[in-house]
């Protein structure tokens, strides 16, 4: 690839360099940055959409730049040969004073203005994070031609098989949140009564993540649906608090299954890394070819929460989810085969395909795709 000069528009709090605990588009960015700041000749700016930024304790590489989102404007006289934005709030104003011969617009849904306005530029380009997305474009839309692929880069090799840690990790993120939708704090807690319960019976351990949330002061929940009570049965567990980003991959990976029930909950990473998601059918990602077998296989193409009394019979039951915990922390055949049936889809997610996806968007030409 040649030398490059990149702006990459980063989502939400960002404390601590690429090294920042986030999520979802947020994430997506700060992994390019990390992945695509090793290319020689790339120079990368950085900026937030709307939250102050600080390097905190991340090392700060010589050719990556990051400036407060109310010093953008000074970019004016600055050009790019590309510029990324993966911000639900950013808006197309800002091509105004960050100037590229290419725009690539990220988002996770389909935003408004994607789907009612479109993109009329050639240089402006859609991106996805996930290869089964890219068929369903919404129609009428006029840009099929510039829609490519550029996923969230995980790292330069996938990792081994992680049945062995017999740990489950919950990673279910803002499940017992007030805003949070009671059917989903419902699912939350008749998921997480079932993991103590299988974890007590097989002498697996336990990892809750973003361990704040459970904090009965900002998170009554906990207290009123007896959480921190089940909790208090088992010793095997550790609570982690917000990581900086390469201590929570280190510490997911000493996990074996993950439990993201219907929130994104790092599926496509805990995959990369080896492990294996308890999946449903509403699950993220649950539309992706690799997955629908196993949702079907998995959890009888269930859902993991239901949101009217008749929609019970939908979901699983406690001795269900046990039943499911049970094999993968303890039939090793099983594990692999569920692994291995999932693994192909994040191959996309390699550090080298990542650069590879966007070189092909480099080296397109609107409408001779």
């Amino acid at each position: 690839m040649k030398p490059l000069r990149c702006f990459i528009g980063l989502c939400g709090s960002v404390r601590n360099g690429y090294e920042s605990s986030s999520r979802g588009e947020g994430r997506w960015a700060l992994s390019l940055v990390r992945c695509l700041k090793d290319i020689p000749g790339m120079k990368i700016v950085m900026a937030p959409d709307t939250e102050p930024c600080d390097w905190g304790t991340c090392a700060k590489p010589d050719n990556v730049l990051m400036i407060q989102s109310h010093e953008k404007w000074r970019l004016d006289k600055a050009h790019f040969d590309l510029a990324i934005f993966t911000s639900w709030q950013t808006h197309k104003p800002e091509m105004k004073y960050i100037h590229a011969d290419k725009y690539l617009w990220g988002v996770m849904g389909w935003k408004h203005e994607i789907m009612k306005d479109g993109y009329f530029q050639d240089n402006e380009y859609v991106i996805r994070w996930f290869r089964a997305d890219l068929p369903e474009i919404p129609y009428p839309i006029n840009f099929q031609d510039r829609c490519f692929l550029l996923a969230q880069p995980f790292g330069p090799a996938v990792g081994q098989n992680k049945f062995d840690n017999k740990r489950i990790a919950w990673v279910a993120k803002e499940a017992f949140l007030d805003t949070t939708h009671p059917s989903l704090s419902e699912s939350a807690a008749r998921h997480l009564f079932a993991v103590v319960d299988v974890c007590k019976e097989t002498g697996a351990a336990l990892s809750i993540f973003s361990c704040h949330e459970f904090n009965p002061t900002t998170s009554p929940k906990v207290v009123t649906m007896g959480i921190l009570d089940k909790l208090k049965e088992y010793d095997n567990i550790t609570m982690y608090p917000s990581l900086p980003y390469s201590e929570y991959q280190r510490e997911l990976q000493k996990c074996s299954v993950t439990i993201p029930l219907a929130f994104a909950g790092s599926t496509q990473e805990a995959i990369f890394y080896g492990l294996v998601p308890m999946l449903y059918k509403d699950s993220m990602f649950s539309n992706h070819p690799y997955i629908v077998g196993v949702c079907n296989e998995m959890t009888k193409d269930k859902v993991s929460r239901f949101q009217s009394e008749d929609g019970k019979k939908d979901v699983l039951n406690h001795e269900e989810i046990k039943d499911v915990l049970r094999r993968l922390l303890t039939d090793y055949e099983y594990y692999t085969k569920m692994l291995g049936r999932l693994t192909d889809m994040v191959q996309d997610n390699l550090d080298m395909n990542v650069i590879l996806q966007l070189q092909d968007i480099i080296d397109h030409e609107a409408g001779r795709k």
